[in-house]
């Protein structure tokens, strides 16, 4: 497959939050907070939500920021929406992944798109808090503080984790809603997304997952 694809499916779809993460403390009712979230996360049917995304490279003086915002339709619809600083489209589903860099639209399906397909489910998994799924594919260990909830994912998969060597989720506790998602790569470099204004569960167009 496509390195540099995997590679952008990775580091996707992002603020710092001043790395607040210190004052986590591992979970003392596991059951419970995972019981919360489990239901918290079961009715998603829909998502639509802005997010930032900071992009740290050790090559670059300053973090890469890009802004946009993200669709999920359940099952498996899911559309990355780059707004800024430039246009570019990723929408996938079980079936296909379109992306387009605001030049030309590449369409990866079939055989073709078993990768993608399964990265697709991973970033549908992380952004409605269905982890609980992906507990074959990674070692899971969960966190909290007074306000969130974090769990941190280390990647089982010796391809990913010659890419990631941690995946952090952050929920709010009121509402179970993923607020932040960091992706920690092998070599030091790192993306952290934050979600924001987030609407669950009203109605999407048909039209919104086609490219514009």
């Amino acid at each position: 497959m496509n390195k540099r694809l995997l590679i952008l499916l990775l580091i996707l779809g992002s603020i710092n939050a001043a790395f607040a993460q210190d004052d986590f403390a591992p979970v003392k009712n596991l059951e419970a907070v995972v019981g919360e979230l489990k239901l918290g996360t079961s009715n998603i049917q829909t998502i639509r939500s802005a997010f930032t995304q900071k992009k740290y490279l050790s090559f670059l003086e300053d973090e890469v920021i890009s802004e946009g915002r993200f669709l999920y339709q359940k099952p498996d619809q899911v559309k990355w929406e780059y707004l800024s600083p430039s246009a570019y489209q990723i929408i996938c589903d079980a079936h296909q992944m379109l992306i387009n860099d605001g030049v030309k639209t590449q369409k990866f399906e079939g055989e073709q798109n078993k990768w993608f397909s399964y990265m697709n489910d991973m970033m549908t998994a992380f952004v409605t808090g269905e982890v609980f799924k992906m507990q074959e594919t990674f070692d899971v260990a969960f966190y909290e503080n007074e306000g969130r909830i974090k769990i941190v994912l280390n990647p089982r998969n010796a391809m990913m984790k010659d890419y990631l060597t941690d995946i952090w989720l952050f929920f709010d506790k009121k509402n179970h809603y993923v607020t932040e998602l960091k992706l920690m790569e092998a070599g030091g470099d790192y993306t952290n997304i934050l979600f924001k204004n987030q609407i669950y569960n009203s109605e999407l167009e048909a039209e919104s997952f086609s490219m514009d």
